[in-house]
């Protein structure tokens, strides 16, 4: 599995939203969610029967998917250093997010394995 494969699990698992399924009646249903989907003219469709889209994993989901994995407090500067908090002290990482471009796809490779080894559990 790849460092991005990695980070993209990590990031669903604390989005779910980040995977939806879209019904032919065009309500979005989030893709974790099981059975079946009631449409406004009662007609029921099975989920699972549904392709799943899914939109790009972006800074917040991946702030979100660290947080989630129990390791303290993280947060990014206005020039896209990470952060991490703990008992009060702050210690920063020379890995970047490229703020320019918002997508977990899109960062460099130092950046996905410093990413995959945060929320690797």
């Amino acid at each position: 599995m790849t460092d991005y494969d990695i980070v993209r699990q990590a990031c669903i698992k604390a989005s779910p939203d980040i995977e939806i399924r879209t019904c032919a009646c065009g309500e979005r249903v989030a893709a974790s969610m099981p059975g079946y989907h009631h449409c406004n003219g009662g007609a029921r469709v099975w989920l699972a029967n549904l392709a799943i889209d899914e939109r790009e994993i972006q800074l917040v989901d991946v702030l979100l998917a660290m947080g989630a994995a129990g390791k303290g407090d993280w947060g990014i500067t206005d020039k896209g250093a990470f952060f991490h908090s703990a008992e009060g002290r702050q210690q920063f990482y020379d890995e970047y997010w490229n703020l320019r471009i918002n997508d977990l796809a899109k960062q460099p490779p130092d950046t996905l394995k410093f990413l995959a080894d945060v929320v690797r559990v």
